[in-house]
């Protein structure tokens, strides 16, 4: 179903908000064991709704998809905001006296005066893991993924869904293992195919997306999905990052159109106004580029595409495995490192061994000093933001 923001009831529960529920089959099949009869077009929230009113806001638990959504009960008056695993969709709220309100924009719950979290800000334009729930305006949170969040007469509960921890380690072999991931990852993507326009998928010609799509075109071959109606590259011929033969293999092996959009610049003039964004991501000054590759999906009918967005998006890390190699003395290895860091960042191997080689190891009296020579604070920064945010303590090294 499509991700649009929509509302739905069920007898004394109001819901509101998005969902696309993976397991709905299963779901439904569970709500009619308790005779409780949905029909096939439901919508995912209504379903929503079904299962709190058995299960309660342990629901949760049961759903698989991508989702963020709000259901008040009327009777009980208690409100429920849950949010799947990966975060997928945005949630906020704000407390506003006696009033609670939720959105999936930020901005939209802010204040007129807008009251901004500086502290926030400041980590956020620095590039480093801000906080899952505080954003930008002081007073306006999240709902962080893989969390519910209950109310009820101005108490609030907060209560993690999931995490990695919680999967048992499965007693089986390698070969086992490998053909158990390759169904889930085949189910997963067969779930993923047949939406309400054509479906598209980014091809970067990396093992996600790879993988995306040449099983969605083995199971078109099937007769078990509709096929991709195409598939978008980015080419980027700079340095080592042109995966073209990658991308090239893959695209007639699945046999499916491909369209590509390469070498483009931050901050490109497109003739339009950049987009406003109340939490631009690293990617914005990308904007020009993002709404060339949107439309190259949109003008052709389609709303839905597949990312293949993976585990190097979701477990996000630093860079300081290298001065680990440093510390161990493990000098070969820190030099292979430097050398793709260098090229990931397109700069100096110096850089990289200055940054997180030389800086780490110097007294933290003398860190801003020596840290200061290699990396400075984004020059569009006015100073007075920079000092009042001691934003020095956020470089590399410091």
């Amino acid at each position: 179903s499509d991700l649009t923001f929509c509302a739905a009831r069920w007898h004394h529960i109001v819901c509101a908000g998005a969902a696309r529920f993976d397991n709905r089959a299963v779901l439904l099949s569970a709500l009619q064991r308790r005779n409780i009869s949905l029909d096939t077009t439901a919508t995912d929230l209504e379903i929503a709704g079904a299962l709190y009113a058995e299960h309660g806001a342990s629901m949760a638990g049961l759903l698989e998809g991508d989702f963020a959504f709000v259901l008040y009960d009327h009777l009980a008056r208690r409100v429920v905001a849950v949010r799947d695993i990966f975060g997928v969709r945005p949630l906020f709220y704000s407390e506003q006296e006696s009033s609670l309100h939720f959105s999936s924009r930020c901005e939209a719950l802010a204040p007129e005066t807008s009251n901004y979290d500086h502290e926030y800000i400041a980590e956020f334009v620095m590039g480093h893991t801000t906080s899952s729930v505080n954003t930008m305006y002081r007073g306006v949170q999240r709902v962080a993924p893989a969390h519910v969040m209950t109310w009820r007469e101005s108490r609030c509960e907060s209560t993690r869904l999931w995490e990695p921890r919680d999967i048992a380690l499965a007693n089986m072999s390698f070969s086992d293992a490998c053909d158990s991931f390759q169904l889930k990852f085949t189910d997963s993507v067969r779930s993923r195919m047949n939406g309400p326009t054509a479906v598209w998928a980014d091809l970067s010609g990396g093992l996600d997306s790879s993988s995306i799509v040449v099983t969605a075109a083995s199971l078109a071959r099937a007769g078990l999905v509709t096929p991709l109606q195409g598939t978008r590259t980015y080419e980027d011929s700079l340095g080592d990052a042109d995966e073209r033969r990658f991308v090239d293999a893959v695209v007639q092996k699945a046999g499916v159109p491909s369209t590509r959009i390469g070498d483009d610049w931050p901050w490109r003039d497109d003739g339009e106004l950049p987009p406003l964004s109340d939490e631009p991501s690293a990617q914005y000054p990308y904007f020009a580029c993002e709404r060339r590759m949107n439309r190259a999906v949109t003008d052709r009918g389609a709303s839905i595409v597949l990312d293949g967005q993976g585990s190097d998006y979701y477990l996000w890390g630093n860079d300081f495995h290298f001065t680990d190699l440093l510390a161990k003395r493990r000098i070969a290895a820190a030099a292979l490192d430097a050398q793709k860091l260098a090229r990931s960042y397109r700069c100096s191997i110096w850089r990289i061994f200055w940054c997180y080689g030389i800086a780490p190891f110097v007294p933290r009296a003398l860190r801003h000093s020596v840290t200061a020579r290699a990396v400075q604070t984004p020059n569009w920064l006015t100073p007075s933001f920079v000092k009042s945010q001691d934003l020095r303590r956020l470089l590399p090294g410091a």
